[in-house]
């Protein structure tokens, strides 16, 4: 794949946006309708699997039903002879998750605490919605994560990138099951091999919240089973400086048995963020006593009230000051640069 490239002999590879643990992501311009798309290119051997296609088809009939402000679906799968199988998302102008609070770690040496409940709030209602409906994510990472100025935030594949992981894992020619980039995403429960649920991605939405006020990673290692052993076996840390509550909602809900975890992610954010006291979520590691079968409180909240709850600027976020280096290319003027080289081959 190289920027200026045909693909499907209707969309043009811009730019790489970034390499994902089971293929690359490319920013596109959809020349039939001159929309900007984002195109997940998986890696070979999953990308000849025959099995794909269907696969994916039959996971966006499975989600079809799902929808949310803040989710970004698979808008279709595309496969040909000469590109192979590759997935089609709507595009959502902004930088992921972890470009974005390395943007503020460049500029003003942190990321803003103020702001990690803006951040997180949308994801977990996401997460809560999809839990009351039976889904879960299951590989939810910062870098699955856009953060648009002017749209707010929203999650990607929500409906694939699980599958893709689950395929790509029975290859056993496959690099890696996970890259050590999102490994320490994936909830102990996960790491046994069991599937995950929405206790899992109440893991994951943690892990994120925590490195966005600690600033780095809650565990780090050089190898890969190093990392995994740390995340079986170990504590996090407490985060300096941080208030009591902050560090006992992370240790719950960063629990090593899913059921000690918080009944709802949205609990857990608003003990993070001292809207609730820690002590009325505070659950034994026996389990809930009033839940449904699939451990999920027995009356969650209705999208209705998952709605109603506010965010302090309105969901448009603050972004941080720009900084040389940072800066990202609006629609426009990919569009037009895009049409500009369409224009200068046909001359």
């Amino acid at each position: 794949m190289h920027k200026g490239q045909i693909v499907a002999k209707e969309f043009m590879l811009q730019h790489l946006l970034r390499e994902e643990s089971f293929g690359e992501v490319w920013r596109a311009l959809e020349l039939n309708v001159g929309r900007i798309v984002r195109l997940f290119f998986p890696y070979e051997p999953l990308r000849s699997d025959p099995a794909l296609p269907d696969r994916l088809r039959s996971h966006m009939v499975h989600y079809a039903d799902f929808t949310s402000p803040h989710l970004i679906p698979l808008d279709r799968v595309v496969e040909t002879p000469e590109d192979g199988v590759f997935l089609v998302f709507r595009h959502v102008e902004g930088p992921t998750l972890d470009e974005y609070a390395a943007q503020w770690v460049h500029s003003q040496g942190q990321f803003p605490s103020h702001l990690v409940r803006d951040v997180l709030l949308p994801i977990a209602v996401l997460l809560d919605e999809a839990a009351q409906r039976g889904f879960s994510h299951r590989r939810l990472a910062p870098s699955r994560i856009i953060v648009s100025p002017t749209e707010g935030v929203h999650v990607l594949g929500f409906d694939s990138i699980d599958l893709l992981a689950t395929m790509a894992n029975r290859h056993s020619s496959f690099p890696a099951q996970e890259n050590m980039e999102n490994l320490r995403y994936l909830a102990p429960e996960q790491l046994r091999g069991n599937e995950g649920d929405s206790f899992s991605d109440q893991y994951a939405l943690a892990m994120i919240a925590g490195e966005l006020l600690y600033g780095r990673p809650l565990f780090f290692a050089q190898k890969t089973d190093e990392l995994r052993s740390q995340l079986l076996a170990v504590s996090p840390p407490l985060i300096p400086g941080q208030l009591e509550h902050v560090n006992d909602a992370l240790q719950q809900a960063l629990q090593k048995n899913p059921k000690a975890r918080f009944p709802s992610s949205i609990q857990f954010l608003d003990c993070l963020t001292g809207r609730i006291p820690f002590t009325q979520t505070k659950v034994p590691l026996t389990g809930f006593s009033d839940t449904s079968s699939s451990g999920f409180p027995a009356s969650p909240m209705t999208p209705e009230e998952l709605d109603d709850l506010p965010l302090s600027n309105d969901s448009l976020l603050l972004m941080p000051p720009k900084s040389k280096g940072l800066a990202f290319p609006s629609v426009s003027e990919e569009r037009e640069d895009s049409f500009a080289a369409i224009r200068t081959d046909a001359e």
